[in-house]
């Protein structure tokens, strides 16, 4: 026989006996008042409108009191305190975060609560976000990496932190989740440098002397050889167990292992490039994975640089946008053997783009004046000079002058023209005067004399028909302008002290000016070019255009020789 089916119809209440199966109706779970209350305020509260919200937040804050707990790991309730957060006064937001601290651990953890831990950290003051580096992320820095919750709030709070605060996030998770002291690592790079060392000497010593010595040196090093390989194993399986983690993402991972790079033997850092060679778009994100990601394309094998110029390519209009993408590319043109791929995948493409728009793609000429003039600390500020500069002996084959001067095969025509028809935009903007005097020193240094000379005289006939067409308002002239002269006055003062056959551009470049600004002498003398009329006058061979005309106003130059505030006109008096 069969088991017994069971009945399946409802029963009363009465005859139901204990362990058979009941049905009962569902029941909408009720609401409570204050829950109802906070709803309403909520919706008024994310209103665009420009009514003061914080009264609102206000009436919420009293309907939480000191019940925190009660909310703040709800779907609801997260929602609500998020919004307070934003909309909130200072005041308000720092009582509701001094409510929430105390929970702050398994907000982090919770499904929904992690977004308003995030809101947390990013309105809580300096002193807020010390107490909840000490008290909720050193204790718990480990657990806090088992969880994704953990892993997106350690990112966030690396990103609203200063400098200070980030050092300590990655030297806690050197200390508590990598536990390899950074001294230890250390050994790895000083036994590369000692096994070097005892090559190169190994090399120059006699037979007889190697005798002696071989054993020796086998003994004193082979312990800390020993212990650098250890640590280099170690390194390898946490950076693997982190891959698998997806922690990738996380900046504070990125910091950690930009740190510990420079301090890693050649094989493991090209080992790293590889492990983590997919991973471009997450370390570009933050600012110490794109020093790790600039660091490693130096050190990359010729198969991963394959692999990064491919995605870089791919992703090249994102790349163009900001700085870092900016710089990446620099590092890639500069740092690349394989100037034929390069030429046809980014060089090509941004001549295109300044020959369409200088204007609107300065990063691409920032790009082209670090292939004229490399290096340069007049465009690269230092940390972007030591990321550039970051190299290997073993970076590339080919010299550095070699690459540049395939690269400017292909491209310099097109460079020529479009700096020749853009001088206006050279001139005038702050950043790429620096980049027009440059490029004018490169033309002299390359004995491109009639390139140099077709320059000079698009900026002669430029200043001039400004001048004209300035006439009655030479305050808009570009003499006057403050960049305008700064770039003016730069470029006269390279041209006159180039030496052989560029010396005479300066004598030529001082006669145009000095005939330009004749006819309203007095007018430049009270502006900024008065200290192009100085340059002028200081030239031995440039003062007699000068002269006669300035002598008229010799009185108002005494006047004011001893006037602080008239610079010009006191070095004129001397």
């Amino acid at each position: 026989m069969g088991k017994q089916k069971t009945d399946f119809k409802p029963k009363p209440k009465s005859k139901f006996k204990k362990g058979e199966p009941r049905f009962v109706k569902s029941t909408k779970t009720q609401v409570d008042p204050t829950t109802k209350e906070m709803r309403s305020l909520y919706n008024k509260l994310m209103q665009n409108t420009k009514s003061d919200k914080s009264l609102l937040v206000k009436k919420i804050i009293s309907l939480i009191g000191d019940k925190y707990e009660s909310y703040c790991y709800k779907h609801d309730g997260c929602r609500v305190l998020q919004g307070c957060l934003k909309y909130g006064s200072k005041e308000q937001k720092n009582k509701l975060i001094e409510g929430l601290l105390p929970f702050l651990f398994k907000i982090i953890c919770g499904k929904y609560s992690i977004y308003l831990a995030n809101k947390i950290f990013k309105y809580a003051d300096n002193e807020q976000k010390k107490k909840i580096l000490n008290e909720t992320i050193k204790p718990n820095f480990i657990n806090l990496l088992k969880y994704s919750g953990g892993i997106t709030f350690t990112k966030t709070i690396f990103m609203y932190s200063n400098t200070n605060y980030q050092d300590e996030l990655i030297d806690l998770y050197i200390k508590e989740y990598f536990k390899i002291p950074l001294e230890k690592i250390k050994l790895i790079k000083e036994s590369e440098v000692n096994n070097k060392k005892e090559d190169n000497e190994d090399v120059e010593m006699k037979d007889e002397e190697k005798k002696e010595n071989k054993d020796n040196i086998i003994v004193d090093n082979s312990e800390q050889n020993l212990e650098a390989e250890d640590i280099i194993k170690k390194i390898k399986t946490h950076l693997e167990k982190q891959l698998e983690k997806n922690i990738t993402k996380n900046f504070i991972f990125h910091g950690f292992l930009n740190k510990i790079f420079d301090y890693l033997d050649e094989k493991t850092q090209i080992y790293i490039t590889e492990l983590f060679d997919d991973d471009i778009s997450f370390f570009m994100a933050s600012y110490y994975g794109y020093e790790l990601i600039m660091k490693m394309y130096s050190v990359s094998s010729a198969k991963t640089r394959k692999k990064i110029i491919k995605y870089v390519r791919d992703n090249m209009e994102t790349f163009l946008q900001d700085e870092r993408g900016t710089y990446f590319i620099i590092k890639i043109i500069l740092f690349t053997d394989d100037t034929v791929n390069v030429n046809k995948i980014f060089m090509n493409a941004i001549m295109d783009k300044l020959d369409a728009n200088i204007v609107e793609n300065k990063n691409c000429l920032k790009i082209i004046w670090n292939i004229i003039s490399p290096f340069n600390k007049k465009c690269n500020n230092v940390q972007q000079q030591n990321l550039l500069n970051y190299s290997t002996p073993n970076s590339n084959k080919k010299p550095l002058e070699k690459r540049i001067g395939e690269i400017l095969e292909n491209i310099f025509e097109k460079i020529f023209k479009i700096i020749n028809f853009e001088i206006k935009f050279l001139i005038k903007d702050i950043l790429f005067s620096n980049f027009l005097t440059d490029f004018i020193q490169f033309l002299s240094q390359k004995n491109e004399f009639e390139k140099l000379e077709t320059i000079i005289n698009t900026i002669l006939t430029y200043i001039e028909n400004d001048y004209k067409n300035n006439k009655d308002n030479l305050n808009e002239c570009v003499l006057m302008d403050k960049v305008g002269q700064f770039t003016i006055k730069r470029i006269f003062k390279d041209l006159i002290e180039f030496e052989g056959e560029a010396n005479k551009y300066g004598k030529n470049f001082g006669e145009k000016l000095a005939n330009i600004m004749k006819g309203d002498l007095d007018k430049f003398l009270d502006s900024r070019a008065v200290f192009l009329i100085v340059m002028i006058m200081e030239n031995k061979d440039t003062k007699k255009y000068l002269s006669k005309e300035l002598g008229k106003f010799k009185g108002i130059i005494m006047k004011n020789k001893d006037n602080e505030k008239l610079k010009g006109m006191q070095l004129l008096a001397k």
